[in-house]
């Protein structure tokens, strides 16, 4: 698995930890993983 690291405004990352902990994902790597995969899957 490749490493990507990126820089988000402090508000979207607070919008991703409430959407973290209501849709119980294991990380903001997992939350963000799983959003990622979701788009990606859509556009193929």
């Amino acid at each position: 698995m490749g490493v990507v690291q990126i820089r988000l405004p402090k508000k979207i990352v607070e919008k991703i930890d409430k959407m973290i902990e209501r849709e119980n994902y294991l990380s903001r790597s997992d939350f963000i993983r799983t959003k990622l995969r979701e788009v990606v899957e859509k556009i193929e």
